[in-house]
């Protein structure tokens, strides 16, 4: 499915972004990652990717763990309001908890049968 968001930006389709891992360093990496390809030049996509430099550190502090999952966060509702736009959502998938994509209602209602 065509961006509608960000004509520059990389298609949206459902299915599967990052799977099988809970850890912030991993997410903020492959979500990070996934927004700078839907929204280019889009500034919180390079945070994400630099706070998880800053975590993956041994010398990382509980505050940088903080801010990391902040920005996580924020990543996270980001690519949710772009997949809106296209008729999806975006986030952990109702069944599996560690499988983070682009989701709709229709495929959750398929699930849930």
């Amino acid at each position: 499915m065509s961006n509608k968001t960000y004509t520059t930006g990389g298609a949206i389709s459902v299915g599967t972004v990052i799977h099988g891992t809970g850890r912030a360093v991993d997410l903020l990496r492959a979500l990070g990652a996934e927004l700078l390809r839907v929204a280019p030049g889009e500034p919180l996509a390079a945070e994400a990717l630099q706070n998880a430099e800053i975590i993956d550190r041994a010398d990382a502090k509980d505050t940088d763990h903080e801010i990391a999952c902040a920005v996580l966060c924020d990543v996270i509702d980001r690519l949710n309001l772009i997949a809106a736009l296209e008729g999806l959502w975006f986030g952990a998938h109702e069944g599996d908890g560690s499988d983070f994509g682009y989701w709709s209602d229709h495929e959750q209602t398929e699930d849930a049968q």
